[in-house]
């Protein structure tokens, strides 16, 4: 109606009729949002770092690697009860083998290998048995008890050189004795030299800490903060 009042010319009015819808659409569409700005690359989370903490009042002790003097002293009166068992045990066993048989050439190697194997073998396992219930993986049978053998063969050496009698209780306690000594004394010794040499004195620190009770432990959590740029 206002085109009319205007006094337009039928060709002008048609040309404003038409370019009408294309400016009602031009109106109505949305305005195209700005480009975004870009983004910086958010880094991972740092994953959580353990720290360790001692509870007040407990020490971190080290765990022993090797037995001490006392230990080793334990280790000599098991090997030196054994003695005293099987020397007379040995001595008797062997002289009545040799009394089995007339011919004592027969019967002597068995007779003698009674009264050397049975006293070295009774000290050498009973200080390796008792070196590893003191304290376990410190003690090794060899060469400890080719040790034990040698010194018991010349302790035999000795005794039938020296006229030692089984059958006479004097000598049999006496020479009880000092085999009671001088076995588990060697095999002391060669335990003492061998395995304390094949124990590493730098052993890792984590491996020997032992507490009374678990150390408490806190965990710390790195957590990332975003900052709106």
């Amino acid at each position: 109606m206002v085109l009319l009042r205007m006094n337009l010319s039928p060709a002008v009015l048609s040309l404003l009729l038409c370019a009408a819808p294309a400016f009602a659409q031009g109106a109505a569409a949305p305005q195209a949002a700005p480009p975004a700005e870009p983004v910086a690359p958010v880094a991972e989370p740092a994953p959580a770092a353990a720290v360790t903490v001692d509870a007040p009042g407990l020490e971190a002790t080290a765990a022993p690697t090797r037995l001490g003097a006392r230990e080793r002293g334990i280790q000599f009166a098991a090997g030196a009860a054994a003695t005293l068992v099987t020397v007379p045990a040995g001595m008797l066993l062997g002289g009545a083998i040799g009394r089995l048989s007339n011919d004592y050439a027969s019967v002597a190697p068995f007779s003698l290998l009674t009264w050397l194997v049975l006293p070295a073998a009774g000290a050498a396992l009973a200080e390796w048995w008792m070196g590893n219930e003191l304290l376990e993986g410190s003690t090794r049978l060899q060469p400890a008890a080719w040790v034990a053998l040698g010194m018991n063969l010349v302790l035999v050496v000795a005794a039938i050189a020296g006229g030692v009698n089984a059958q006479n209780p004097l000598h049999l306690s006496l020479f009880s004795l000092a085999s009671a000594m001088v076995i588990p004394g060697a095999v002391t010794g060669a335990m003492v030299l061998w395995d304390d040499a094949g124990v590493s004195p730098a052993a890792p620190p984590a491996a020997l800490l032992e507490t009374g009770r678990p150390r408490p432990t806190l965990a710390a959590t790195a957590t990332l903060l975003e900052v709106p740029l």
